[in-house]
């Protein structure tokens, strides 16, 4: 089981869209058993896939830990499975949030911040996914240190306009901040790119060129704007059930993570 967090520290990027269509293609497309984990307080990639007001989320995991760490007594303890929403989309589960602030406040009072998710999510372990994707807040925030400690590897969607472009460096910045190899960010998606736009292009040309030393990183194909990906999310539906056109934007990450999820 891999585990993929999508992050960038700027907002607006299309990092929650990335999110869903990434984990709808590899289970609808390739058939990866895939789950979300819907880590950003707005909750976008959850309801890009038709996922809204849920029973059970992440927080009743850390709810009972902070409890059982004041020394009270759990009663009707609540297992990490009963709080997954199973079967999304065929192969496809989600994992998402009731706001974070309980869990912002839970990891902010923890020694070791980079071994909060993996005993919270121990239980994943057992179960037969093959890729994890997580959906990270825009920010350095207490939960994005944990999460990055937890992934396997990071991708970074970068808006193809220079002020995207010209902050690629904080995201480094930040790994270097939580003593974690740079070597975790494996994929680059050039995202939101205009192709009639000769600034576009160029900041394509510039993110080549940024990476172009990091042998270890995978620059996908552009992802180009489309209205069928925004309304296709607007519908709470994936670019792969909603318009082909759009969801051969996602194809060629789709193939690239599956790529690296071979054994």
């Amino acid at each position: 089981m891999k585990r993929l967090g999508i992050y960038n520290n700027k907002g607006g990027v299309g990092k929650s869209t990335l999110t869903a269509n990434l984990g709808a293609g590899l289970a609808l497309k390739l058939g990866y058993k895939t789950l979300i984990l819907d880590l950003d307080s707005q909750r976008d990639s959850s309801k890009s896939l038709g996922v809204l007001d849920v029973e059970r989320a992440i927080n009743d995991i850390f709810e009972q830990e902070e409890a059982r760490r004041k020394g009270r007594v759990v009663a009707n303890e609540v297992k990490l499975k009963d709080c997954i929403i199973y079967n999304v989309r065929e192969n496809l589960d989600v994992l998402t949030n009731r706001g974070l602030k309980d869990i912002e406040s839970y990891i902010k009072e923890t020694r070791r911040y980079d071994l909060v998710f993996g005993k919270m999510l121990i239980d994943l372990e057992k179960m037969d996914y093959g890729c994890i994707v997580i959906d990270c807040g825009p920010s350095q925030t207490s939960i994005n240190d944990a999460i990055l400690s937890y992934v396997d590897c990071i991708m970074v969607p970068i808006q193809t306009e220079a002020a995207s472009v010209e902050a690629i460096g904080n995201v480094y910045e930040y790994l270097t901040m939580l003593d974690l190899p740079s070597s975790k960010v494996k994929f680059i998606v050039p995202n939101m790119f205009d192709s009639r736009l000769l600034d576009a292009k160029r900041n394509l040309v510039r993110i080549h060129e940024y990476f172009k030393n990091h042998t270890h990183v995978v620059i996908t194909e552009p992802i180009q704007r489309k209205v069928k990906i925004t309304e296709a999310g607007a519908h709470g539906k994936s670019t792969f059930e909603h318009d082909r056109k759009a969801a051969s934007q996602f194809s060629k990450v789709v193939e690239s993570v599956a790529e690296y999820l071979k054994p």
